[in-house]
């Protein structure tokens, strides 16, 4: 836990700095109330950096505020000092080609590596596509089908990249509409996890299919479902790792491009 007005004052004693600002950092006010709160929350405000950590699952995730490159040095080793139980560290680098490559370069100087790399796609509409015939139903999930929403991500995602949700997150998304599921004879085999963005926008948060399902044609279907329950969103936005071709295409064909951010992941 941790004070938050202690680090609002920490962060614009660091923006009033002439050095350029560095964060990962884009929370709302909400997300920083909520982790200021969580036991298993700690920061730690050096002279040209801040450090906040949090641990999810078996991993610590690195938030950070800098001034100047210099201040990666101080960064990584607050928060190797930080990391009591010596698990490893998560941090996302955001920014184009060239601030990521700048900021990455000096997180490998500090025995950090490279562990992935997502770039956003991003479109004003979207457009459906042709379906296989194969038989499922799409509807809204359930509030009894929310807990088998986080295995099936558990089992598809990697938690180092995907920031899996919590489960009482996911009740949050099912309470507003946001979460659709795929179903074959009643059972739940695909979820598509939708967050917003301000009025008229809409963040594709998760998707995932279970493995025996998968390349058979339901993510499409889903997908389709999806953009027709949200015809009125008028900005979309994805991350997708540079890895993923069959993820580059479907979301190509619905109309995606690339905006040109980008996201390395890297690890302590």
């Amino acid at each position: 836990m941790f004070k938050l007005q202690k680090l609002y004052d920490a962060i614009n004693r660091l923006r009033r700095r002439k050095e350029r600002f560095y964060t990962n950092c884009f929370f709302l006010y909400p997300r920083m109330k909520f982790l200021s709160e969580q036991n298993n929350s700690k920061i730690q405000i050096g002279e040209n950096g801040i450090v906040l950590l949090y641990e999810e699952r078996d991993f610590q995730r690195l938030y950070y505020w800098g001034s100047g490159l210099s201040s990666i040095f101080e960064i990584c080793h607050m928060a190797r000092g930080l990391n009591e139980a010596n698990t490893l560290i998560v941090a996302d680098v955001v920014g184009d080609a060239s601030y990521i490559s700048c900021i990455g370069k000096e997180f490998e100087k500090q025995k950090a590596r490279k562990y992935a790399v997502l770039s956003r796609y991003r479109a004003s509409v979207l457009r459906t596509v042709p379906e296989k015939p194969v038989h499922c139903e799409c509807a809204l999930v359930s509030q009894e089908d929310v807990p088998r929403i986080l295995s099936l991500l558990e089992e598809n995602l990697d938690p180092l990249v995907s920031h899996l949700p919590t489960l009482p997150y996911l009740y949050e998304l099912q309470k507003r509409g946001l979460l659709y599921g795929c179903y074959v004879c009643g059972q739940l085999i695909g979820v598509e996890c939708l967050e917003p963005i301000g009025l008229k926008g809409r963040y594709l948060y998760q998707i995932a299919i279970k493995k025996e399902k998968q390349n058979k044609g339901y993510a499409t279907i889903l997908t389709n479902y999806m953009i027709s329950c949200n015809l009125q969103c008028k900005h979309w936005s994805v991350w997708i790792d540079d890895t993923n071709e069959s993820s580059i295409c479907i979301n190509a064909r619905t109309g995606m491009t690339r905006d040109g951010l980008k996201n390395m992941v890297v690890i302590l």
